[in-house]
């Protein structure tokens, strides 16, 4: 495959390439459920005991305290939101408080916070 890139550029890419390449195959295996991939294959028990140990350290190390600080994240988040919302009650600004109150409620039903137009702008 040519490019219209010299040489010198051409390998400066390349580990951002690479770089990229493994961030998807990554992130594709980390969607794949569990119960999928553990029923297509079956773990000798030599690796059945280390998936198990690796199972239960990932809870213990990774996943617990992501939670725990996902949970202190949202709350503080909810609480700059109410902040807001009161600062803006205090102003009277009506669509200050609407936003607002919108921006909170995606949040609290789990829907994406970035709007088409937004997503757009990024790509640009």
């Amino acid at each position: 495959m040519s490019s219209i890139l010299p040489p010198s550029r051409q390998a400066a890419n390349r580990p951002l390439a690479c770089t990229a390449a493994v961030v998807a195959l990554a992130s594709c295996l980390l969607f794949v459920p569990r119960s999928v991939s553990a029923q297509q294959t079956a773990l000798p028990p030599e690796l059945a005991t280390l998936n198990e140990q690796f199972l239960k350290l990932q809870a213990e190390r990774v996943t617990t305290p992501f939670e725990a600080a996902l949970t202190q994240l949202n709350t503080s988040y909810f609480g700059g939101i109410d902040k807001a919302i009161a600062a803006e009650k205090a102003a009277a600004n009506l669509d200050g408080i609407m936003a607002l109150e919108a921006k909170k409620k995606l949040f609290t039903e789990k829907k994406p916070l970035l709007t088409a137009m937004t997503k757009k702008r990024l790509s640009q």
